[in-house]
Parts: C-alpha cells; sequence; structure tokens
C-alpha cells in the first residue's frame, strides 16, 4: 500500500477530491462542476491541493485533505465514515501528513469535523493531536418565513465592508469575542485579523454581503454573510455582538439584516451553525424559525502547540 500526495495534475485528483467533498455537506459528482468548484475556491484564495491518499495498486483504500484557508487556518476534508477496509494506522498516517502539509503551507490552525455517530475518526484525530472542542448545531430556515415582530424595528445604521472600514470590522470581531460562548476555543486560537481572513474564502460572494451595525454610530455588532448560489442559499457564517450591546434586541436586527441580504440575492434559505453551548443564541434563533439540519463534531489543532 502506498501513501501520497495527490496534486491537482494528478488524472486520480478528481474523483478522489469529489469524494470527500461530503464533508462539506456538497455532493459534486460531475467532474466539470467540480473542476468549477475547485476553480472558485481558487479564486477566493484557498489551497486546495492539500490531498493525500492511500493506494493499493490503482484501487483508493482512503484519504484525507485539507482546504488552505486564508488566515493561517485549514479544515479537514475527512471521508464521512472511514471505509471499512481500511486500518486506523493506515487512517493516522494519511491525517498526519495532511497536518504535516498544512504546516509546510504556513497553515497555524488546523480544524476537524465529525459526524455525532463516528466512532473511528475522533480516535485518529485524537491520537494525531486534535482536542474535541464541542457540538455544533446546524441550524436553517427558509427566507419566506414569517419573522419575529420585534425585527420589523431597526436602530441600526449598516455600512458595508469596505478595506478603509476593515480595522473597524476587526476591532469589532474581536470585541464580539468577550465571552462568548459560542466556539470561544476557536477565537481563543487565532487573532481577530486572522478570523477575518478566513471568512472571505466562506462563499463565493466574499465580503460583499458583510456589514457593520452602528448603535448611535457606534459599531455593535457584525454579520458576515457568505451566498452559495448552487444552494439558492445565504450562510450567516459569523453573527457578532459587542457584549456591552447584548440582550437588546440587536442580534434579530442582525438577522433581519441576513434576510434582507437573503431577499436581495434571491436565495430561498437562512443557514447557519451555532455553539450548542451558546444557549441564548439558540433561543434566538428558535424564534426566528430556525430548525435543525445536522450537527457534527468540532476539533482543532493548534500548530504552535507543537513547539
Amino acid at each position: 500500500m502506498q501513501i501520497c500526495d495527490v496534486p491537482s495534475t494528478d488524472p486520480r485528483y478528481l474523483s478522489t477530491m469529489g469524494g470527500l467533498l461530503a464533508a462539506l455537506g456538497t455532493l459534486i459528482d460531475d467532474p466539470t462542476r467540480l473542476r468549477e468548484w475547485l476553480l472558485s475556491q481558487r479564486r477566493l484564495r484557498v489551497n486546495t491541493d492539500l490531498l493525500v491518499a492511500a493506494f493499493d495498486g490503482e484501487r483508493l483504500m482512503a484519504s484525507a485533505a485539507a482546504l488552505g484557508l486564508p488566515g493561517g487556518a485549514a479544515l479537514l476534508l475527512l471521508p464521512p465514515r472511514l471505509p471499512a477496509r481500511t486500518v486506523p494506522q493506515v487512517a493516522h498516517a494519511i491525517v498526519q501528513r495532511v497536518k504535516a502539509r498544512c504546516v509546510d503551507t504556513g497553515i497555524r490552525l488546523v480544524q476537524a469535523l465529525t459526524e455525532v455517530e463516528d466512532r473511528t475518526w475522533p480516535a485518529v484525530l485524537r491520537d494525531c493531536g486534535l482536542h474535541f472542542v464541542t457540538r455544533l448545531l446546524h441550524l436553517r430556515r427558509n427566507v419566506s418565513a414569517a419573522d419575529p415582530s420585534a425585527s420589523r424595528h431597526s436602530d441600526l445604521r449598516w455600512i458595508p465592508y469596505s478595506e478603509a472600514e476593515r480595522p473597524r470590522f476587526i476591532a469589532m470581531l474581536a470585541r464580539s469575542y468577550e465571552a462568548t460562548t459560542d466556539f470561544p476555543e476557536l477565537s481563543a486560537a487565532r487573532s481577530a485579523e486572522d478570523a477575518l481572513e478566513s471568512h472571505t474564502a466562506a462563499g463565493e460572494s466574499g465580503t460583499q454581503m458583510w456589514g457593520l451595525g452602528l448603535l448611535e454610530e457606534q459599531p455593535v455588532a457584525v454579520l458576515l454573510a457568505a451566498l452559495h448560489p448552487g444552494l439558492s442559499m445565504l450562510e450567516v457564517a459569523y453573527l457578532g455582538v459587542a457584549r456591552e450591546a447584548r440582550g437588546r434586541g440587536i442580534g434579530s436586527q442582525v438577522l433581519a439584516r441576513a434576510r434582507d441580504e437573503a431577499v436581495r440575492a434571491s436565495a430561498n434559505v437562512l443557514a447557519l451553525s451555532v455553539d450548542r453551548r451558546n444557549e441564548s443564541a439558540r433561543r434566538l434563533y428558535d424564534r426566528w424559525g430556525f430548525r435543525p439540519s445536522g450537527e457534527r463534531d468540532a476539533w482543532i489543532h493548534v500548530v504552535s502547540d507543537d513547539a
């Protein structure tokens, strides 16, 4: 059995990478569409050449990859289930090799998601130095669904993202991390500037649907939304409210802004993910009619921990 890197020039690359995209909830079984998706990722400055596989002759035994994101982060792509024919030692060697490739390209933070029922990949990830952090709940609602009455009034003035406003977006992102219960381990592992950079690759819309919410001309909220046209979906990649502004209905106003962006983009679905420990956000999303669409366990590895 041979464990090797699979560059994008390798004839086996498309079929191997396509088989991993279920880890993102994306099934692309048409080679032309897969090439288009990969090109769109590269335009967003995502490194898609971090693919490792084990072959027995020409037979694929197991594979894993990472998407290298702007801002020094990477997301591991793992098969939803480890193939029954694959021994854990092979899976361990593949993940370790992907991690090494990440480090070689300057990645400082590695993230992974596993299915809740899976018992094999978590053991492999743990052995490879990743740490379980929390369970993420994936939620969705129809854009056309009725909004809470409280969302009809807004005190916020919104300004779009621009390079001139970048420092204020970074500062507001950092303030939103204060006393958060939504994946605080992730915000502690990287700077707000790196986090903002990584979000530029969340969807094909880039920064077009980002906004800074001002109350009495002071930033109190940030919305980082990402459009996925092929799914007719707008993803609320990040919603943050300043600590001193929480409990005043600001979060609902941010969701109303996301809904308006979805309407303008002709999207049918609003989607987001939330840390199961973030009870206040879960209550807000429940009032807005978001319903569960899945859940996965989140893992991280900070490269500096290896030193």
